[in-house]
């Protein structure tokens, strides 16, 4: 069973973020940002790393750039999906295979 919490550290600062707390991850660069709704930090990692410690239930990756966590997916368009009130971009290809995925799940 995979922590609660993931923990971390970037340069001198520690972070113990609650999973369930986490909106979604934006690539950029060597880069992840892990976005909140209060506060958003960017750690030097790969997306496929940073993957590897998060459920894989919970966290589906949407696009080349971001993974969302599915338990705050509010909204589903075309080619988007709303995260509270944060719009995340989906890829051509897996925007028909998730919107299936969303509208069973509700």
């Amino acid at each position: 069973m995979k922590s609660k919490f993931l923990s971390f550290q970037n340069g001198t600062t520690f972070y113990k973020i609650p999973i369930d707390d986490i909106l979604f991850i934006q690539v950029k660069d060597d880069y992840c940002a892990i976005i909140t709704g209060s506060y958003s930090c960017w750690m030097k990692i790969t997306m496929q790393h940073l993957l590897e410690l998060l459920p894989e239930n919970q966290f589906y990756r949407v696009h080349r750039f971001y993974t969302v966590n599915l338990n705050l997916v509010t909204g589903v368009g075309k080619n988007f999906l709303l995260v509270q009130d944060q719009r995340i971009p989906v890829s051509r290809s897996l925007s028909p295979v998730f919107n299936e995925q969303f509208i069973k799940s509700s």
